[in-house]
């Protein structure tokens, strides 16, 4: 998928050359010029904000050589990603390779497990700035330390928030710049797809999976807001509570035509096929006629994959 979204972004940026026209979307709002996007923030844009505000009071002169700590397998790979010079990470088998040679070689410390990281040993690093995503839990002794800076990561756009943010305050080049034009490519290229169907909108239960038990994913969660993006009615898309539990009964009663599942860990396809065989779960008609979407992920936030995941999902929705 990656080497095919490379070529589709070479071939896009030949056919655009120097041309300079706006793109947006839901959230966003893009500005392309000589082949490159850039991100327009609006008043909206209340994370991106946050993140410069939050870069800036650091005072430091941020660029690639800036030696960072990452606390998040997803916000690692994303930092790796554009290029980041990464000390210090949490260990997990999610991790890029790249980060996993560190690791295995020495030249980046390992700083534990992310849900419980070894703050002993991240104290001990030189690092200039320490990173966590707004998908891991607020550790009590995080207030200790005077350079963490959290990546908005909850929803779908954040993550375009996060990446232009990123590089205009590290001053990325050409690569990371690429990262970035790919990301707003496969987005477009997922609008695209939804665009051709001309039926009423799709009802789907966005369902998210965690730690062995399935919940609603409203608007308000990075599951929901993937189905937003694609105009998909999320039936549970208006509730607050994003933990609640799936109630069968109500399930079946409102029967939507796809069920989209989302979630991350190794026994999830497992749980998904135990979840098929339930009577009342198999006897909906999503499940009938084969329209339960298992989307991919090794995060229940947004990451540097999550256009891709778009692009599956809108596939998945709008030409199966």
């Amino acid at each position: 998928m990656k080497k095919i979204m490379a070529l589709i972004l070479v071939t896009a940026l030949l056919l655009t050359g120097c041309s300079s026209k706006t793109y947006s979307t839901i959230a966003l709002n893009f500005k392309q010029s000589g082949g490159d996007y850039k991100l327009v923030p609006d008043e909206n844009a209340a994370n991106y904000n946050q993140l410069i505000t939050d870069l800036e009071s650091l005072n430091i002169d941020l660029n690639s050589d800036t030696k960072v700590a990452v606390l998040s397998t997803s916000t690692a790979n994303l930092l790796d990603n554009l290029g980041l010079n990464i000390v210090g990470v949490t260990s997990s088998k999610n991790l890029n390779d790249n980060l996993k040679e560190g690791l295995e070689d020495g030249t980046i410390v390992d700083l534990g497990s992310p849900i419980s990281p070894n703050l002993e040993q991240l104290t001990s690093l030189d690092e200039e700035i320490i990173f966590v995503g707004s998908n891991m839990p607020v550790q009590e002794e995080y207030a200790a330390l005077d350079n963490l800076v959290t990546l908005p990561q909850v929803f779908y756009y954040d993550i375009f928030y996060t990446v232009y943010g990123l590089i205009s305050e590290f001053k990325l080049g050409d690569d990371a710049q690429d990262v970035f034009n790919q990301m707003v490519i496969t987005d477009q290229m997922a609008k695209d797809i939804e665009k051709t169907y001309t039926d009423e909108n799709p009802s789907a239960a966005v369902l998210k999976y965690a730690y062995g038990n399935f919940t609603i994913a409203p608007d308000n969660t990075y599951a929901g807001s993937l189905a937003t993006e694609i105009k998909v009615e999320n039936i549970y898309g208006d509730y607050t509570d994003v933990e609640l539990p799936v109630d069968m009964e109500k399930l079946l009663l409102d029967d939507p035509q796809y069920i989209i599942l989302y979630g991350k860990g190794d026994d999830m396809q497992a749980d998904v096929d135990k979840l098929m065989e339930d009577p009342v779960f198999s006897s909906l008609t999503a499940a009938k006629e084969g329209r339960v979407v298992v989307l991919e992920s090794i995060s229940l936030n947004a990451d540097i994959e999550s256009a891709d995941t778009l692009l599956q999902l809108s596939t998945d929705i709008y030409e199966s």
